[in-house]
């Protein structure tokens, strides 16, 4: 027998849902919590890669490789660059996280959106599994929680597999499919046509969604194979720096390669282990390694590294592979955000020393969550979406929801809707919920309440967002 449903709903006095322009307190340029913060992309000055080894392979930018189009005739629709593909500074009211019960409500239609009739936002379902298919698109759905789908200007979105479905950024219409990188692979933070990514095995490119062409940066010939992180690896938000992995005879290097520069940083010695993943903190001025080994040694939990050197500074967490990213607090101060490696409570530990601030404590929320970061023109918030294991059925006020969390420890969250998911314990069918880079939608994955047949019969990709009409 079905477990019954028991999900969120938010307490919260005034309307459901209220736009963030309306009041200084809620634009995302004037809020209390914006206020005072550091612009990301600032950190280490332009000189900040000089003191590296040139060894790593040929000079960048040299080799052009050409894909073949996967488009027939279509070209790209037009959008709105001035708006940057995003609707509104409009933002769900500030809020508290207590548990009560989620309406059933159908299968929204394909581009339709529909009233979250909980918290009075609305939720768009952005693919749809029979026209995708027809087009020769596998995974109709966006690939991870840290992987921005919305390009730098937000008029277009990329979605996870390979080829990929390219979508216009605001209405969200098929425009057609590329081929980025096969391996893991990000938008630019500065360039809407341009996607960064690993070509296997050791080339580091950047992909041009209009001619459909990849330019090899630089061939990391001394490895046998390269990854971006792991599926997991994002750039510094200038689009400078990059970590990357290299593996060779066993052997494992963790590096920053300087796409301005184009040099690479002193080789980090993984002492064997491939790590869960890597990534650049937004300033570029750390590395932190995920090592996959749970532990408070050097090699085990996250530890954070020179962004320059690569010289291990300090550990800020015991867990080996936790769902966290990096982000900017309400002070301008850079923080991780990830679950305690003691207890199920949300932390914000910051990267400069390691002091840590709780966010949300273990009775607010569980462990079966994925942090995002990804809302590099909102900073001072992080997003949070809810994943089902069959092995931890505990209901906690974060359930089966989409929030953001204002990083100042005041508890204080944003609630942009249910994710609407059945009880099946599937990885494709996590909601894996992204932020757009302004941070007025959320992007997430659902089945909708359908457990049956095959992620890839049911799960499709839904934008959350306030309605501010």
């Amino acid at each position: 027998m079905p477990l019954p449903r028991v999900v969120i709903i938010v307490l919260a006095s005034g309307p459901l849902a209220a736009c963030g322009g309306a009041t200084a307190e809620s634009s995302p340029a004037a809020t209390d919590g914006d206020t005072g913060m550091a612009t990301t992309g600032v950190g280490r000055e332009s000189g900040g890669g000089s003191d590296v080894s040139q060894d790593a392979g040929p000079g960048g930018g040299v080799d052009s490789m050409s894909s073949d189009s996967a488009s027939d005739g279509n070209t790209l629709s037009d959008s709105s660059a001035s708006s940057g593909g995003q609707a509104t500074d409009c933002f769900p009211p500030d809020t508290d996280l207590v548990v009560t019960h989620e309406p059933t409500t159908p299968l929204p239609p394909y581009l339709a959106a529909v009233p979250d009739l909980t918290f009075g936002t609305e939720i768009t379902r952005i693919t749809d599994q029979a026209i995708f298919t027809a087009e020769d698109i596998p995974r109709p759905w966006h690939h991870y929680a840290k992987n921005q789908p919305w390009n730098s200007d937000g008029t277009r979105i990329i979605l996870d597999g390979w080829p990929s479905a390219l979508l216009d950024g605001s209405n969200y219409a098929l425009i057609k499919s590329v081929r980025p990188p096969n391996e893991h692979h990000t938008w630019a933070n500065t360039d809407p046509q341009i996607v960064y990514g690993v070509q296997t095995p050791v080339d580091f490119v950047a992909y041009n969604v209009d001619t459909d062409e990849s330019t090899v940066l630089r061939s990391f010939g001394q490895f046998d194979e390269i990854s971006y992180g792991s599926y997991e690896g994002n750039m510094s938000a200038d689009d400078r720096y990059v970590a990357l992995m290299g593996r060779s005879d066993g052997e494992v290097s963790i590096f920053v390669y300087d796409l301005q520069s184009d040099s690479v940083s002193p080789m980090l010695d993984g002492q064997g282990v491939w790590p869960n993943n890597v990534a650049m903190s937004q300033s570029g001025d750390y590395v932190l390694v995920q090592w996959g080994v749970t532990g408070s040694g050097e090699f085990e939990g996250i530890s954070v590294h020179d962004g320059t050197t690569l010289a291990f500074l300090r550990h800020v967490s015991n867990l080996g592979g936790a769902h966290a990213d990096y982000c900017y607090d309400t002070n301008g101060d850079e923080v991780m955000v990830v679950t305690s490696s003691y207890s199920s409570a949300l932390e914000m530990v910051r990267l400069s020393d390691g002091s840590t601030t709780e966010l949300l404590s273990k009775d607010q929320i569980d462990f079966d969550i994925h942090v995002s970061c990804r809302n590099l023109a909102r900073p001072g918030w992080a997003y949070v979406s809810h994943f089902h294991r069959e092995c931890c059925r505990e209901t906690k006020p974060n359930a089966n929801t989409l929030f953001a969390v204002r990083l100042d420890g005041s508890g204080t969250v944003e609630i942009f809707g249910h994710q609407h998911q059945s009880d099946i314990e599937d990885y494709d069918r996590a909601a894996f919920g992204v932020p757009s880079r302004d941070g007025t939608r959320v992007m997430f994955r659902s089945d909708w309440h359908d457990g049956t047949g095959s992620p890839e019969g049911v799960v499709h990709s839904y934008v959350a967002q306030a309605s501010c009409d």
